[in-house]
C-alpha cells in the first residue's frame, strides 16, 4: 500500500488562521471572556491535530469544529463587532444592480406559493447534500478524500472568516418593511420558516457558503464522480435561485461564494494531482 507523503494541508493552516485571529480580536476586544479560552483551546488542538496521521479522523475532527463554530459565532460576533454590516452588502448590490437595487425586492413582485415551496425544497436539500457527501468522499480512496477535504475545509474556513469581520443577517431582515408581501408556501415552506431562526447564527450572509459549497461540490462530482454531477445539477441551480428569491442572501454574497468555489476546486484538483505523482 503506497503512502502519501505527509505534510501539512492548506485547510490547517487556514483554520490555524481563523482560530488565532478570533482569539486576538476576542483578547483585544473582550480582554477575558469564556470564549476567549474556548477558542484559545480550539487553536491549540488544530496545532495538535497537524501531526495526526489519521487522515479520516482528522477530517472527521474538523468537521465537527466546522458546525460547532458556526453555532458559536452567533455568540462571539456581537463581542467584536460593532452591529451588523447588511448596510454595506446592501450598498454593493445596489452599485451592480443599479435601478433594480436588491434582486430580492425585484422577485417580490413574482412570488408564487408553488415555487416558493420548490425553492424552500431545494434550499433544505443542501444540508442532504452536504451530510451525504462528507460521508462518501470520508469513504473513498485516500488520494480523492484528501482533495475534497482540502477543498471543502479550506472553503469553509475562508467563509468563516467572512461571518467573522462581515457580519450580516440578510435581506428578509434588512429590506423587511419593504416587501410588499410574504413568501407563503406549504409543508417545507413553513418548516423552513420555523427552523432557519434556529439553525442561523444571524451573521451568516457574507459569502454565502450555501452557494459556495454546493458549486464547489458540484465542480468536484463533474471531475470525479461525474453521474453524480447530473443528479445534482438542477436541484444546485435551484439552490443558488433560492438564495436570493427566499430573501436570504444580497447577490454579492453569491458571487464571493461562486468565486471561492472555483478556487477551493481548483485546490482540491491540484492535491489530487500532487497526491497521484507521490503515489506514482
Amino acid at each position: 500500500m503506497s503512502v502519501l507523503k505527509n505534510k501539512i494541508q492548506l485547510f490547517e493552516c487556514l483554520w490555524l488562521c481563523l482560530f488565532g485571529i478570533m482569539f486576538l480580536r476576542l483578547v483585544f476586544d473582550v480582554f477575558f471572556s469564556i470564549y476567549t479560552l474556548i477558542i484559545l483551546g480550539y487553536l491549540m488542538a488544530s496545532f495538535v491535530l497537524l501531526f495526526l496521521k489519521n487522515y479520516r479522523l482528522k477530517f472527521g475532527i474538523y468537521v465537527l469544529f466546522m458546525n460547532s463554530i458556526f453555532t458559536l459565532i452567533k455568540e462571539i460576533s456581537p463581542l467584536i463587532n460593532a452591529g451588523k454590516k447588511d448596510y454595506y452588502l446592501a450598498l454593493i448590490d445596489a452599485f451592480i444592480l443599479g435601478d433594480i437595487k436588491n434582486l430580492s425586492l425585484f422577485f417580490d413582485n413574482f412570488s408564487n406559493a408553488y415555487f416558493t415551496e420548490l425553492l424552500s425544497i431545494a434550499y433544505l436539500l443542501f444540508m442532504v447534500q452536504l451530510l451525504f457527501y462528507f460521508i462518501f468522499y470520508l469513504c473513498r480512496d485516500e488520494k480523492i478524500s484528501k482533495a475534497f477535504y482540502n477543498g471543502i475545509l479550506s472553503l469553509y474556513a475562508i467563509g468563516f472568516l467572512g461571518y467573522i469581520f462581515i457580519p450580516a443577517i440578510g435581506p428578509y431582515f434588512y429590506y423587511a418593511s419593504e416587501f410588499k408581501s410574504l413568501l407563503n408556501g406549504f409543508f417545507f415552506r413553513d418548516f423552513l420558516n420555523k427552523a432557519y431562526p434556529n439553525f442561523s447564527n444571524f451573521s451568516d450572509v457574507f459569502p454565502s457558503l450555501h452557494c459556495g459549497v454546493s458549486l464547489f461540490i458540484l465542480l468536484f462530482l463533474k471531475h470525479f464522480d461525474k453521474k453524480h454531477f447530473y443528479f445534482w445539477l438542477i436541484p444546485c441551480i435551484l439552490l443558488w435561485f433560492s438564495t436570493i428569491y427566499l430573501r436570504y442572501h444580497y447577490l454579492i454574497d453569491c458571487i464571493v461564494g461562486f468565486i471561492l468555489a472555483y478556487l477551493s476546486y481548483q485546490l482540491a484538483k491540484r492535491t489530487f494531482n500532487a497526491n497521484f505523482k507521490i503515489q506514482r
